[in-house]
This record gives structure tokens, C-alpha cells and sequence, in this order.
């Protein structure tokens, strides 16, 4: 009778993790989902018609001010708290890390991740060189630290929207990668 006790608390231990597994990988691609809301919804927004009115107070405050317009959005959650939220302008982006996320500049995802913004550089290099892209629209990035641990990153002249959801599907799947192995641990 014990031993059939300890055998329903073992598979009731197992179907909560199977629960909690599930639950999270949900949880992710609603935050996914939501980011590419956001998206749609910001290039409609730029995309949708302007009355008149707006558009003749646009130009005033663009005469007195050169603003450059930037969205935000919710980079990545995880469980429940926000780790990764983002700035983008047309021709940027900004992601800020929690700092309480902790993740650390040396870690493998973290090194793809830098692997993987070089590569784009090397392809606007070659694009550069082949005459198809203008040597002031070749992207560049800038990753900020503190204590070892990523703090900001920063990419100029992504170019286009494609190579934006790319380097923020990787930010994400790296960041994700991280926080899941020292949840493990």
C-alpha cells in the first residue's frame, strides 16, 4: 500500500513538471506571438491614412524638431517577469536587459549571438563591395556590459524588417537559452 502511495506521489511529481514544461513553451510563443502583434500593429500604424489635420501638425513639429519615432516592445518574458524589452527607430534597435537576468558575456548563446551580428556585417561588407548598399548603411552593433553580464545591445542599420525579427528571434533564443539552464541548475 506504501509503495503504491509513492508510486501515484511519483507520477503526480512528473505530470506537474510535464505541466509546468508545457506551460512555459506556451507562455513563449504567446510573448512570440505578441511581439509580431506589435510589429504588424507599428507598420500599420506607419502605413495608415493621416487626416489632413495630423499631417500639417507632423510637419510643424518636424520643422522644430527632427524626432526620430521609436517603438517599444516586450523583447522576451520569462515567467511572468519582463527580461529583455526593446527601442526601435527606423534604423535601430535597442535592447535592454533586466539586470537581475544575470546573463553572463561569456556563455555560448551570448558568443553565437555576437557570431551571428558580425555575419551580418561581413554580408553588408560584400553588398558594399558589389555597389548594392551604401557604406553608411552597413550595420554595426554595440553590446553594453556590467560585471561581466550583457546590459544593452545596440544595432544600427539593420535595414530591413526580415533581418530585425532575425536578430531579435536570436537575442531571444539566446537570453531564453540561459535564464532555462541556470533555472535548471
Amino acid at each position: 500500500m506504501l509503495g503504491d502511495f509513492l508510486s501515484d506521489v511519483e507520477k503526480l511529481a512528473e505530470l506537474k513538471k510535464r505541466l509546468e514544461d508545457e506551460r512555459e513553451k506556451l507562455l513563449e510563443r504567446i510573448n512570440e506571438i505578441t511581439l509580431l502583434l506589435q510589429l504588424i500593429d507599428a507598420y500599420l500604424r506607419e502605413q495608415s491614412f493621416v487626416s489632413a489635420e495630423k499631417l500639417l501638425k507632423e510637419e510643424t513639429t518636424r520643422r522644430v524638431e527632427k524626432k526620430v519615432p521609436k517603438r517599444e516592445l516586450e523583447v522576451l518574458r520569462f515567467r511572468g517577469k519582463v527580461i529583455l524589452k526593446g527601442e526601435v527607430t527606423p534604423d535601430s534597435i535597442t535592447i535592454y536587459v533586466d539586470p537581475e537576468a544575470k546573463i553572463p558575456m561569456n556563455s555560448g548563446p551570448i558568443r553565437y549571438l555576437i557570431k551571428l551580428l558580425d555575419k551580418h556585417m561581413e554580408d553588408d561588407l560584400k553588398l558594399i563591395k558589389d555597389g548594392l548598399l551604401s557604406s553608411d548603411k552597413k550595420l554595426t552593433y554595440i553590446i553594453d556590459e556590467e560585471n561581466g553580464n550583457l546590459s544593452k545591445i545596440k544595432v544600427i542599420n539593420y535595414n530591413t524588417n526580415k533581418r530585425l525579427r532575425d536578430i531579435l528571434s536570436n537575442v531571444r533564443w539566446a537570453v531564453r537559452t540561459l535564464l532555462r539552464e541556470s533555472s535548471k541548475a
